[in-house]
């Protein structure tokens, strides 16, 4: 089990045979990330991610879950992929919403370094998840991406974009408690699949 006080990340207590999962809760603290209608994209980065501790903690358990904030507290993106390299984690999930300015663009997607054999493999196991929970949402696929957390990280590794936040419907949606249970609960249902394979 990692040490908590070297890398400050608070875990699910879980036994330390089983693997560990580090989810990013992106932007946070003076970082809103977008902001829509007074609604900021870090606040429900934030939520979803609760929500899937939440899930870890009364549910069935196949990982050791960290969470990089657990509170509107800004974390520095190099930052982030050190707490993932230093604790020594098997996968590395970022959640964050989308933004475009055509207001009409919807949907969700997952995002993996270029080249990353891995964390592609990661993101196909959470897309699929995804378009299973979210079958009336529009799915715009597994896309290759330089974002600086999947480069700078050394496990499977990727950004999940849940919805977009310029899109007046989705703004709605995500901000829903069904929603938000809806996302993490695919999350999960993805890592246990990446996981199941792994094994």
């Amino acid at each position: 089990m990692p040490n908590d006080r070297a890398t400050g990340l608070k875990p699910v207590a879980l036994p330390a045979a089983l693997p560990v999962a580090l989810i990013d809760p992106g932007h946070g603290g003076h970082d809103p990330g977008a902001v829509y209608d007074g609604v900021r994209e870090a606040d429900l980065n934030l939520a979803i991610a609760l929500r899937l501790k939440s899930i870890w903690a009364t549910g069935f358990k196949p990982v050791a879950l960290y969470l990089t904030r657990e509170e509107n507290r800004f974390v520095a993106l190099t930052h982030r992929a050190e707490m993932a390299n230093e604790l020594g984690a098997d996968l590395f999930v970022s959640i964050h919403c989308d933004a475009s300015p055509r207001p009409e663009v919807s949907g969700f997607s997952v995002h993996h370094a270029p080249g990353a054999e891995g964390g592609e493999i990661l993101a196909r196991c959470l897309h699929g998840a995804l378009v299973r929970t979210l079958p009336g949402r529009k799915d715009r696929g597994v896309v290759a991406s330089s974002f600086l957390v999947l480069k700078r990280t050394v496990m499977p590794a990727c950004l999940v974009e849940c919805e977009f936040l310029s899109h007046a419907e989705s703004r709605a949606w995500l901000q829903t408690p069904a929603a938000q249970n809806l996302l993490a609960q695919a999350v999960r249902q993805g890592l246990e699949e990446f996981l199941h394979a792994a094994v």
